[in-house]
């Protein structure tokens, strides 16, 4: 998977053009400051009871008004912590994943600026999502699409410190899909010369 981080001024978040967007709301209240539609479209969720802002509650919106992105993701996180972070991108990349998603943007808000470790357990939890064995099940359903994760920043340093823990998760992410990969595959497959090589 490919791992980036972009930095977004006030009020472009709503310009982005992505096939779908995950908002992490840290904490049980919302957050100030977002761009009018994510602040709109969050009001309206938690008023019809599309979502419970508990952590790891989740919610899929389609279309919202003045997002240029057609799909949007909000999951909530108890606090900034990687664990907190890990478990509320998991619950939004789930209700994501099953849709044909290349390019998801990730947006944290709530919370200080991203620092290396909550990167890298964003990056984790969507190297943990897509993973699917197929070897040797050509019947298995087909995997996840979804091939980039952009880390929605607001600034430089912030950008420099997300960098970090985004290719520390690329390294971690390959090796544990190697490691589920082989542990997945039958033993006439994964022979010792296999595991060997």
């Amino acid at each position: 998977m490919d791992f980036r981080t972009q930095v977004m001024g006030a009020g472009a978040v709503g310009r982005l053009g992505i096939d779908a967007l995950l908002l992490l709301v840290v904490g049980d209240k919302l957050p100030t400051g977002l761009d009018e539609p994510l602040a709109q479209a969050l009001a309206d969720a938690l008023a019809w009871g599309d979502l419970v802002q508990k952590p790891g509650k989740a919610a899929y919106l389609r279309q919202v008004a003045g997002l240029k992105t057609p799909r949007l993701a909000v999951a909530v996180a108890a606090d900034a912590s990687p664990k907190a972070l890990k478990t509320a991108a998991a619950a939004g990349i789930a209700l994501l994943k099953a849709l044909p998603i290349k390019q998801l943007a990730v947006q944290v808000v709530g919370s200080d600026p991203l620092g290396t470790a909550q990167a890298e357990a964003v990056a984790a939890a969507a190297c943990d999502a897509v993973y699917l064995y197929r070897s040797t099940k050509p019947s298995a359903a087909a995997a996840p699409t979804l091939a980039r994760l952009t880390l929605l920043v607001s600034s430089k340093a912030e950008a420099q410190a997300a960098e970090a823990g985004l290719t520390v998760a690329a390294a971690i992410g390959e090796g544990v899909a190697l490691a589920r990969e082989l542990a997945n595959r039958p033993g006439n497959h994964c022979t010792p010369t296999m595991l060997a090589n």
